[in-house]
Formats: structure tokens, sequence, C-alpha cells
């Protein structure tokens, strides 16, 4: 009976503290549903996304209401897939163009600290990057060039060479065999021949229906070392290598070092509106020089003045220094496209005139882009993935760039 009683006096303790507790005023944290109420203040909407038909567009701007202007508090999706953002204010958010195609996309908006998600739709995106070819034998892609008719042929590291249709499918009645399976440079002449360097001092050239390539010059030094290749509209040919050298082959002529490269290793050439362009790394002793660059020598008269080189691109001082410059070419208006070993920028585009970058495709397109082409449309071949040491695992894309390639 003492243990009822005594119980029942502890419960009449307890409701009496409630009923006192219950009447005081009471500030303590703000309940859930206040603060999912604070957050429906706060709800984005997308209005549009530019351009409206994207085409081959690097960046698109999604523009609309209450984003932040701190790109980390914006998520933006294009249906599952997440887009790098650039920059953001309140009324727009610009994003570089995702990895992602097709005719009904999704794009989304998450703002931090918004409780709705905005949502815009159906967006198109087409792809601007796929793979072209078929290759069913072992040997890795080492150089590649393209004719008139946009045919491609790539010198093989199996010692082939091979010839693609303009919807990448490999022509039969191609056959080329070469003695060599270290090949670095290949180039389409004006007699329509494939002419072909290893980084010695000879040139081969394969005439345009295959067979072995037969020894075109070899050139009076064994520096004058041969590495990359092309030609002007005259006909004459301009390449380098390591230590080597600017050399001209002209036709019916001797060759001739023009100098200027003997402390550099040349890595790829370009003549582009009566120059020529060198892409050359410096192997040299003096640490005043820049390690990377791109320089120009003008043509004259068919001759390129003595001592006369200009400075087009220091690599070293651009936002891609780290990374190491692999190939260049041109298109029809003067922007150099250069390929590298950048992770996320490994095909940039710039202009000579006032050294801006651009990336093409960023998150798109595989590093490393070790070889670049330009086909007779839009569109850019690339050599990509490579392993820079052994050559292997290469993948051949074709990339819609938007422009053309220089003529």
């Amino acid at each position: 009976m003492k243990t009822d009683k005594r119980f029942f006096s502890l419960q009449c303790g307890f409701l009496l503290f409630l009923l006192i507790f219950s009447a005081c005023e009471y500030e303590g944290p703000v309940s859930v549903w206040e603060i999912v109420e604070g957050k429906t203040q706060i709800i984005p909407e997308i209005t549009r996304v530019l351009p409206e038909d994207a085409g081959t567009a690097n960046t698109l701007i999604i523009e609309g209401y209450h984003f932040s202007s701190e790109p980390e508090e914006n998520w933006v999706y294009f249906d599952q897939t997440r887009c790098a953002i650039i920059s953001s204010s309140e009324t727009s958010i610009e994003i570089y163009r995702p990895n992602i195609s097709g005719d009904s996309i999704t794009v989304s908006v998450s703002v931090l600290n918004a409780a709705a998600v905005a949502r815009f739709g159906p967006y198109c995106l087409e792809a601007v990057v796929e793979e072209f070819g078929q290759f069913t034998e072992s040997g890795h892609l080492l150089a590649m060039t393209v004719d008139a008719d946009e045919r491609m042929y790539l010198v093989m590291g199996s010692a082939k060479v091979i010839r693609l249709n303009a919807n990448g499918v490999r022509d039969e009645t191609f056959t080329g065999t070469t003695p060599f399976t270290d090949w670095t440079d290949m180039e389409m002449g004006p007699d329509s021949s494939i002419y072909m360097v290893r980084s010695d001092n000879q040139i081969f050239r394969m005439g345009p229906e295959g067979g072995e390539p037969e020894l075109y010059i070899q050139l009076e030094s064994s520096m004058d070392l041969m590495k990359t290749i092309d030609f002007d509209e005259s006909g004459r040919l301009f390449g380098g290598g390591r230590k080597s050298g600017l050399i001209c082959v002209r036709p019916y002529s001797p060759s001739e070092n023009l100098g200027y490269y003997n402390d550099y290793d040349i890595i790829s050439v370009c003549v582009y509106n009566g120059y020529v362009y060198v892409a050359a790394r410096y192997i040299g002793q003096d640490n005043r020089v820049a390690i990377l660059g791109v320089y120009r020598h003008e043509i004259r008269d068919g001759i390129i003045p003595a001592g006369e080189r200009e400075t087009v691109l220091n690599w070293d001082e651009g936002p891609l220094g780290a990374a190491i410059m692999l190939d260049m070419a041109f298109s029809e208006d003067g922007i150099l496209y250069i390929g590298s070993s950048d992770a996320e920028s490994p095909l940039v585009m710039v202009d000579p005139v006032t050294g801006n970058y651009t990336t093409l495709f960023r998150g798109i397109i595989p590093s490393p882009v070790s070889r670049i082409v330009w086909g007779n449309g839009k569109s850019i071949y690339a050599l990509v993935g490579r392993d820079l040491f052994s050559d292997e695992d290469a993948t051949l894309l074709k990339i819609n760039a938007g422009e053309s390639g220089a003529p």
C-alpha cells in the first residue's frame, strides 16, 4: 500500500510540473515546417537556354530567376549529366557544353536553400564528337592524312597503311605496306601522293593507290631529322625534328637547312597564309628561353629571310603551361588549334592576335590529343587517349568544330 501511495504522489507532482511549464512562453528552435516555409520563398525558374539551337557551341547560357551569384551554390544537370559551371548571376548561369546528346533533354537547376528545383525542356543537343573508323587488326595508330575526297589514310604500328572512306568504312581495295613501324607524320602532297617521315633524314612517298613507299629524298646531313612535315601552295615541303633546324625541300632542287631550331625539338610544322608556323620545345641550356612555343617565318618570293623569326605563342605562360603541346593545325579563319596532354582541355583554340584560349568541348574530348588533321569540311580528326610513351590504345575521333580548316 505504501508503494502505491508513493507512486500516486509522484504522478501528481509530474502533472503539476507540466501544467506550470506549459503556461510559460517558449522561445526554442524553429519547427521543421517553418524552415521549409522559409525556403519556399526562393523558387528558381528557367526561362530559356541559349543558344536555342546549340549547334557546335562550346558553352551554353541558362537564363531565369533566383539563381545564386556564387557558382558553387548552383547545380546544373542535363538529364542525369552534371554540368561544369563557368560563371553565374541571379539571372543566368554559363556552363560548358555537357557530354550528352538527344532531342528531349531536361535541364534542371538546383540552388542552395531553395526548396524547389527549376526544370526546362525539351532541349536538343547534337553529338559533336564520335568515334571514327573500324580497326579489326592489331597495331596502334601512328599518323594520318586526308585527301580531297575526304578519304583518310592511316599508318599503323603493324606497318600497314589503310584507307577509310568518308563514313569511316575501310576501303579493302587499298593496300599499303611499309618496311618500318615508327612513322611520325604523313601528309597528302600536291601530286596526291602520301609523304611519310620517321624522325630520320629520309622522306618516303607512297602512291595514291597504295603499294610500298619509295624513297623520295635523302637529306644531305644525318642531323636533318624529319619528324613532322607540311606543304605550301607551291609544293615546297617544310619540316624538322630534334635539333634539325627548319628544313625546306623544293621540287627538283636540293634541300636546304634554314637553321633557327638547332637547340629545339620541332613538334609540328604548319603553313598558313604565307607563313611557316613551327611548334617547338627548347632543349638547350639557356634558362631564359621559353620551353614550349609557336613561332612563324614569312615566306617571301619562295624563300624565308635569314635571321627573322616571330614568336606567336609562349605556351609556358599560357593557362595550359603545365601540359605538353603535341600538335597544331589552323582553321580557315586563322585560329590555331592545339592538341595537348592537359586533362580537361586537351584541344584548345588560340587566337594568335589576342592570345585568348578557348577549350573545344571541355570534358568531352579525351586526353591526350596527340594528332589532329582537318577534313575538307568542318570536321577535325584527332588521335586521342594514346599512351605518349608506348603509342598504344589510341582512339580516332571525328569532331564537329563548326568551322572549316585552312586550305
